[in-house]
């Protein structure tokens, strides 16, 4: 998911303009623009014992941003514990967040908008983490941007009551994307890249022929993906983080100069792919992109 993670969320900063060989950030500090939008769309909320503010431990004398395991990591699946069904699954995201845009993305792509609905909190994260909105916002735009509407959830305000809710002893970070199961009142995933791939193919039986043959994870490409994500997600999607919550001039350095080697390896790869298509494959659109 390379360009949702990495282009969704820059409308307020200038364009990244580039070459074959350098990648620079015109009219504006990169520095300051690295660290704003890792600020901006940091997607992970205050855990029950930490401040919200604790992107680096403290004491770390590394200074550099390590990003913790999503701990809710079950599978919607045919025949699983968490059975394929329309209405049953909630997504909780945030348009603030690069990593629940790719939810929604894949969302759109496999038609699941009557099977699966969700709501986005309010954008703005305080020190309790993503909160809902409420009917007095004013500057929280955008569809299903709400309270929230599940069943046997009144009264929460934040995305850390859906956590504490189905675990009160829980001391993990509270993130979105989170796919809620309504029927067993628990968290299937807060994984997005395992979220994404639940709606490839495990709710083809409920949408439209059309969705079903679109393919994001095709057999012949999936081990290539599979190589591709790995220094696409370490080296960029989770770049922009390292490099803006670093607390060490040796941290940051290290980890802009990893990042923007690697928009170079990009566009070398999108540079030979010219007259083949205008995606990672060519012509059809998969889970790089």
């Amino acid at each position: 998911m390379l360009f949702t993670c990495i282009l969704s969320s820059t409308s307020q900063l200038p364009k990244i303009q580039s070459t074959t060989r350098s990648w620079t950030l015109k009219g504006f500090n990169k520095d300051l623009a690295l660290r704003y939008y890792a600020k901006v769309n940091a997607n992970m909320a205050t855990g029950k014992t930490e401040k919200i503010t604790n992107w680096v431990a403290p004491g770390d004398k590394s200074g550099e941003f390590k990003r913790g395991q999503s701990q809710f990591r079950n599978f919607v699946r045919r025949g699983g514990e968490f059975e394929p069904e329309g209405g049953r699954y909630h997504l909780f995201v945030s348009y603030a967040c690069p990593w629940a845009h790719r939810t929604l993305i894949v969302r759109q792509l496999k038609g699941l908008q009557d099977i699966i609905p969700y709501t986005s909190v309010h954008w703005h994260m305080q020190e309790k983490g993503w909160r809902f909105a409420t009917e007095g916002d004013r500057d929280a735009p955008g569809e299903f941007v709400r309270g929230d509407p599940v069943e046997g959830h009144e009264g929460y305000t934040h995305i850390r009551d859906v956590y504490f809710g189905v675990d009160k002893e829980y001391q993990g970070r509270f993130t979105v994307p989170c796919l809620f199961d309504t029927k067993k009142g628990r968290i299937v995933s807060n994984e997005s890249s395992e979220i994404i791939r639940m709606f490839y193919e495990e709710f083809d039986d409920l949408i439209e022929p059309k969705y079903r043959d679109v393919k994001l994870l095709p057999k012949e490409f999936e081990g290539e993906i599979d190589k591709a994500n790995e220094w696409i997600y370490n080296d960029i999607n989770n770049g922009v983080y390292k490099s803006g919550f670093a607390t060490t001039e040796e941290a940051y350095t290290k980890a802009v100069q990893t990042l923007f080697g690697s928009l170079d390896r990009v566009e070398k790869h999108l540079e030979g792919m010219s007259g083949k298509g205008s995606y990672w494959f060519g012509e059809e659109i998969t889970e790089v992109e």
